[in-house]
């Protein structure tokens, strides 16, 4: 094995494990009654999409912010996350 492409791998594998408990504590139900703030960047149907989904789940995420570059699609945004 090169040592470039272990540097790599093991750069990856602890990236991986770090990640892994924050998002574990992020994520975690042991009655952490705080909400996950998300920002949707582009409010197409997939952003839109999105916005329903976190909708349905108004304990656990709160929509704090949308951005897209066409006027029309930022506007129809607002209305959802209202």
């Amino acid at each position: 094995m090169k040592r470039r492409s272990f540097i790599k791998q093991a750069g990856a594998l602890t990236g991986g494990l770090l990640l892994q408990q924050q998002m574990a504590a992020a994520f975690s139900l042991s009655g952490n009654n705080q909400k996950i703030n998300v920002g949707i960047i582009g409010c197409g149907d997939r952003g839109k999409g999105i916005m329903h989904v976190l909708k349905e789940f108004p304990e656990k995420f709160s929509i704090t912010g949308v951005c897209d570059v066409l006027d029309f699609r930022l506007k129809e945004a607002q209305e959802i996350r209202i």
